[in-house]
């Protein structure tokens, strides 16, 4: 007879196959029940807790609320990021920017990479409290550009929803960089982020990631269903997180493109990246 801890046994493995599998698959909240044990997260957890990200408005700065938990969980063996969460910001259930934070290495040296992007339409302040690091965007986030040929609106709000993930399917991107020539990057099955907002007309939304390796997103695509005065229209917005060079295509025809940046930290108009130093833990690499 089989005995209760061996049947325990199977099952987590089961369990574990079933999670690594999900997080594969690009599924948000799978990958982080697959590392829910990881030794980070508590610390990403704390490391995030003071960052303030503001909108700035001629009547001066209004801070902006960060959804409590993370919104996607990776990791990324070809660039020794071991975990990795994505955070973000949002107003009245717009998402108005993104944050990587990734426990990673450099030739076996520990540290932090942290990226942040805008997807505002007003330019952010944003500050981080542990490095002293500050940075304002010079530019929108996205540039919302309406989708040619769309499915008419459903009236039915699942209905919507799955109109918007048959939309993203009609995107592809690739990355590349010098020396790595050009690599396809993978449109992630699931939406990092659902949403609606009446404040900013969005009647429904969502966030998909296009990665170019495992399920770390390089970039992403918010394709958006919108109240406008004539009815409805359906925008996409691009936006890069990486410093390789980007190109998104919508039905084989490039539509968006961004160029290749240096490997040092920097701030640019509407992102940027930087490296803090990160000491291991006694079970963490």
């Amino acid at each position: 007879m089989t005995s209760r801890r061996a049947l325990l046994g199977i099952a987590a493995s089961f369990a574990l196959a079933a999670a690594a599998f999900c997080a594969e698959s690009g599924d948000p909240v799978s990958s982080t029940v697959a590392r829910s044990e990881s030794p980070f997260l508590q610390e990403m957890q704390e490391r995030i807790a003071g960052v303030k990200v503001s909108i700035i408005q001629d009547a001066g700065s209004r801070e902006v609320a960060r959804i409590d938990h993370p919104v996607f969980r990776y990791s990324d063996e070809e660039r020794e990021i071991f975990d990795a969460t994505l955070w973000l910001w949002t107003d009245d259930g717009r998402p108005i920017a993104l944050q990587k934070d990734e426990a990673a290495a450099s030739d076996g040296v520990p540290k932090w990479t942290v990226c942040f992007a805008s997807f505002a339409a007003q330019n952010l302040d944003v500050r981080w409290p542990r490095g002293g690091q500050e940075f304002t965007t010079k530019a929108a986030g996205c540039d919302f550009v309406t989708i040619p040929d769309p499915p008419k609106p459903a009236d039915n709000d699942r209905i919507v929803r799955s109109q918007i993930k048959q939309i993203a399917k009609r995107f592809s991107a690739a990355c590349s960089y010098e020396g790595r020539g050009r690599s396809v990057a993978r449109l992630l099955t699931k939406p990092i982020h659902e949403y609606e907002s009446r404040k900013h007309g969005v009647v429904a939304g969502a966030i998909f990631g296009f990665a170019s390796y495992g399920t770390n997103p390089d970039g992403y695509i918010l394709i958006e269903l919108r109240k406008t005065p004539s009815g409805q229209e359906w925008v996409y917005g691009c936006a890069r997180m990486t410093i390789y060079a980007v190109e998104v295509l919508l039905d084989d025809k490039p539509v968006w493109d961004c160029e290749a940046v240096r490997p040092t930290p920097q701030y640019f108009d509407r992102w940027t990246f930087f490296v803090e130093p990160r000491t291991p833990g006694a079970s963490s690499p």
